[in-house]
């Protein structure tokens, strides 16, 4: 099975070739960008697509990076996704960039370990997935709060929790200023694009679209008092 996976969720606008029967990456391609995703993505694809030697009737399904992360790039991402699968008729699967880090944390953590991965959001929150219940949603939900809430939230779990993602830290330093101190995972900070494909791989195919992963409400509100009044 081969399997193009995108990311466009952050800083980086990336895809990758995947061949999941050989469990191997054929090519893959990641750069900084920061903005700008729609203008760099086809071509990041079609690079790694030749570097892969796969031709686009090769694929037999598309894993997108769903979120969280900038509104704009997630849009992108996904909108690109669904047009390479309805184009060549193939599954598309999206997979969150939480659920990415979650799997690649089992395999450090242990499968019976309580895990948490939490992301910065870019203001005093973060966008957060756990193994286990915490008071804010239940086990396997991902969640938006404060760090200061989230950290007393799970404090007692301290000394038995190991954290992934790029606030892991925040929320370790967090933790330990009330109670032990959790274990921060040494993979990398953000998710990589053949764990988004491997999860792809082992997910039932179904002909429901991927949505973006949006966990905060928009900033954008409708403005009062303008409404323009009907006879």
């Amino acid at each position: 099975m081969k399997i193009l996976a995108i990311d466009t969720s952050g800083d980086a606008c990336g895809a990758c070739v995947y061949d999941a029967d050989a469990g191997r990456t054929l090519a893959i391609f990641n750069e900084i960008i920061g903005r700008g995703h729609a203008e760099r993505l086809m071509d990041i694809i079609s690079r790694v697509m030749k570097e892969a030697g796969v031709e686009h009737s090769g694929l037999d399904r598309v894993a997108v990076c769903t979120g969280p992360g900038s509104f704009t790039g997630i849009r992108v991402g996904v909108a690109t996704a669904r047009g390479f699968g309805l184009g060549l008729g193939i599954p598309v699967i999206g997979v969150s960039e939480l659920d990415a880090l979650m799997e690649d944390l089992r395999k450090t953590a242990g499968d019976d370990a309580e895990t948490g991965v939490v992301l910065r959001t870019g203001r005093d929150e973060v966008y957060a997935l756990f193994s286990i219940d915490t008071p804010f949603a239940a086990a396997g939900v991902p969640f938006v709060s404060g760090l200061d809430d989230l950290a007393s939230g799970v404090s007692h779990l301290a000394g038995n929790l190991f954290l992934a993602g790029n606030a892991a830290t925040d929320l370790a330093a967090a933790i330990g200023e009330t109670d032990g101190a959790a274990t921060i995972s040494g993979q990398a900070e953000t998710a990589s694009l053949e764990t988004i494909a491997r999860i792809a791989a082992g997910r039932t195919a179904t002909t429901e679209r991927p949505e973006p992963l949006y966990l905060r409400k928009p900033d954008a509100k409708p403005q009062g008092g303008f409404a323009v009044q009907r006879a």
